[in-house]
């Protein structure tokens, strides 16, 4: 998947390391699944080529195994044409190895294709319940396989934080010499301080009351009902607020039940899908993030636009959410993703006194560390030194 087509957080990634590398001086063409027929097959989209294709999807096994067939006769065509391949997902990695074309692949680990085939990957289902067991079993070995395959293929492996190549290590024999580390970057023109009173105002919401905000895939490991119970208790408590949660996904109908079956209807309000260029404004507006993760959270690029926007953010100690958090704050990070935990946290939080100097850290943090600029520069050097 490709930005503008999708803005989840790995397409945006892909999108702006094209731009990157195109100021850099290299020519960079994006091959992206085809989604929509409406979208076209080539277009070119701020100087970055996108070519799609198009693929079979399966009730079973999603579209993964049909990348291997359908997307190695894209590559054949055009492959020849360049120097390197970049890639963040296993199937397509192995598509190109059946190819057998000699060309240097670069794996973008974003995080493992098969922990979130354990995670996300059962819902895939016959209606019967041995051999559904049966097919998640035999798919999950599959990924990894794939996974392993494309990993050792590789002639380097960016991750983008210390706890994603604490992953891979664990999963798969990897030569360490070839993983480098190199953190997300964030669009320091689009994603910057706002009024946020005035921000508040648009988005219609109380000016005299803590704003909470979260925008997720509404998925199981995103850990929305423990915010949700957590946000019960902070009512029981006598805490005036508002949760504002944005994001689609499976789990909308059930999350909805549960903040009317526990009378949080006045405090909990579904954004929906938030368009991508409102998403500063919505950051701006909030009066801090919470990341409520229960797995797997490889970098969360919304930390960066939150803390960007001049938000702070709080999140459960999964994943890389501490390697960013506690750069700012130790106390940001919740003792565990429990419920009880992120209410005691986001309480704190609340009652805690203002920091004067808390903007300014935020925004050195960012851009010393986070900045398109420095990820570019250092993407750069690990092509340059292929």
């Amino acid at each position: 998947m490709f930005y503008p087509d999708s803005t989840a957080g790995s397409a945006k990634l892909l999108f702006y390391y094209a731009q990157e590398l195109i100021k850099k001086g290299h020519q960079v063409s994006v091959l992206a699944t085809k989604h929509d027929q409406k979208l076209a097959d080539s277009e070119v989209i701020d100087g970055i080529k996108v070519v799609r294709y198009s693929f079979s999807q399966s009730k079973y096994w999603g579209k993964s195994l049909s990348d291997i067939f359908l997307l190695s006769k894209k590559l054949r065509d055009l492959a020849p044409q360049y120097d390197l391949v970049m890639t963040y997902n296993a199937f397509q990695a192995v598509a190109l190895i059946k190819t057998k074309i000699k060309i240097s692949l670069v794996y973008l680990f974003f995080a493992s294709n098969y922990n979130e085939f354990l995670l996300e990957g059962v819902g895939r289902k016959t209606g019967i319940l041995l051999i559904d067991r049966l097919l998640g079993f035999v798919l999950a070995h599959l990924v990894k396989f794939y996974e392993n395959k494309a990993l050792k293929f590789a002639k380097k492996i960016i991750v983008l934080s210390d706890y994603s190549k604490k992953i891979l290590l664990g999963l798969y024999n990897i030569k360490e010499e070839k993983i480098v580390k190199i953190p997300a970057g964030i669009d320091l023109q689009r994603f910057k301080r706002g009024d946020k009173t005035l921000a508040k105002k648009q988005l219609q919401l109380p000016i005299n009351k803590p704003v909470l905000l979260t925008v997720r895939r509404l998925v199981a490991r995103m850990g929305l009902e423990n915010l949700i119970m957590a946000v019960k208790k902070l009512s029981e408590e006598g805490v005036d607020f508002i949760l504002l949660i944005g994001g689609q996904g499976p789990l909308e109908k059930q999350l909805k039940n549960m903040v009317a079956n526990n009378d949080l209807s006045r405090q909990v309000q579904f954004a929906g899908f938030i368009k991508d260029q409102e998403l500063p404004l919505y950051y701006q507006a909030a009066d801090v993030f919470i990341l409520p993760t229960l797995a797997f959270e490889g970098f969360g690029l919304v930390t960066l636009e939150s803390l960007s926007c001049g938000t702070p953010v709080l999140g459960t100690p999964a994943g890389a959410t501490p390697e960013i958090l506690k750069q700012l704050n130790p106390n940001w990070v919740f003792k565990s993703s429990k419920a009880e935990d992120i209410y005691q946290g986001i309480l704190n939080f609340i009652n805690s006194e203002t920091d004067p100097l808390l903007e300014m850290k935020m925004s050195a943090l960012i851009s010393k560390k986070y900045s398109w600029d420095l990820v570019g520069e250092k993407l750069n050097e690990q092509i340059n030194n292929l």
